[in-house]
């Protein structure tokens, strides 16, 4: 697995191909997610053209894809295994959200997925789990560097674009890169609002993912 690099150009050619100026409203599915459609998006831009706001929707999941390939992203996607124990998809935005080296704290207990959950494998023998993934961590060093330079080309194109709210659908494997996107557009246009929302947002998770923002 080699690094691709990302450049703004690249990205805007994609981003400007697929949204037209005029909307008030941009929502964005975020990798990792399957390479289909989710249905949510759709449902909050169908109520907003009901109060009279236009909505643009823009799945990340497939431009980051269009880069380092659709099989990969949808890999690295739901019902995955390393989507909710090796947590490798939050991995590789853990630098561009936290400022976190590469892949994050200890990557390698990566194929460990109690060790990668709390760093502690005696709290985790009650769970039915394989305690080897058959994965090497440095080999997705050089994806991480391609997806570390996506999230910067990528808010840099978005928050130049004139939405008065960007929101993001998120669940398990989308956070990292949420996180990492909203505060560099943030930085860029601090006026502009950002939203979260979906499963990882619900009940009291919705105070950690605020906590995790600049």
């Amino acid at each position: 697995m080699k690094s691709k690099t990302i450049t703004v150009g690249a990205v805007a050619e994609k981003i400007h191909a697929l949204i037209k100026p005029g909307a008030d409203i941009l929502l964005l599915v975020p990798p990792f997610t399957a390479n289909s459609p989710t249905i949510a998006p759709h449902l909050l831009a169908d109520i907003a053209k009901g109060a009279g706001f236009r909505t643009d929707i823009l799945y990340l999941n497939l431009l980051l894809g269009s880069f380092i390939g659709f099989d990969l992203v949808e890999k690295l996607g739901p019902a995955q295994q390393l989507q909710y124990w090796g947590m490798l998809n939050e991995r590789l935005f853990a630098r561009s959200a936290h400022g976190l080296p590469k892949l994050g704290l200890e990557a390698q207990t990566l194929a460990d997925e109690a060790l990668s959950i709390s760093g502690n494998v005696v709290s985790h023998r009650w769970m039915d789990y394989d305690a080897r993934i058959p994965l090497d961590y440095r080999d997705f060093l050089p994806l991480e560097e391609t997806c570390f330079q996506w999230v910067d080309a990528t808010a840099e194109v978005l928050g130049a674009l004139p939405y008065k709210i960007i929101g993001f659908t998120c669940r398990m494997g989308q956070i990292n890169c949420s996180i990492g996107l909203i505060n560099r557009i943030k930085a860029q246009r601090p006026e502009v609002i950002t939203i979260m929302g979906g499963a990882a947002c619900a009940g009291d998770m919705a105070e950690g993912v605020v906590s995790l923002s600049e």
